[in-house]
């Protein structure tokens, strides 16, 4: 990726910090404050399990809270999602929604960012809930 895409990438995550961006083309986001999320993760450690010591959260939305200290904003970036199943990219679709998963909200400078090679292997549920943008 060129300068130039780089910095209107950057604008457009910029502009667009309360929506999921779902972002198509070869783009590495190393961005400080990451917290990357494979889309690989099986559905039942995506969501907050209760206890009889109270809540416990999955790894990310540790990580997650841990990099929001500070109001620095975090991005939360779901990798691989294009390469796995339509019906199985749908388990996301109430993270996007709700910026959160079951109840749990993420803190409020948390943008979540989606790199993908190829949008068409991408579920309609998914892009729906997302703001597109495609490298150039």
């Amino acid at each position: 990726m060129d300068i130039n895409a780089k910095n209107e990438l950057i604008s457009v995550i910029k502009n667009n910090q309360s929506w999921a961006l779902l972002i198509e083309g070869n783009v590495a986001l190393n961005f400080e404050n990451t917290v990357n999320l494979i889309a690989t993760i099986p559905s039942g450690e995506l969501g907050v399990m209760a206890s009889e010591n109270g809540n416990i959260y999955p790894e990310f939305a540790k990580n997650i809270d841990k990099c929001s200290k500070g109001q620095k904003r975090v991005f939360l970036c779901i990798t691989g999602l294009d390469e796995i199943s339509k019906d199985d990219q749908d388990k996301f679709c109430g993270m996007l929604k709700n910026k959160g998963i079951n109840g749990y909200k993420f803190p409020e400078n948390t943008q979540i960012l989606i790199p993908v090679k190829n949008l068409e292997n991408v579920s309609k549920k998914i892009s729906d809930l997302c703001i597109i943008y495609k490298v150039k």
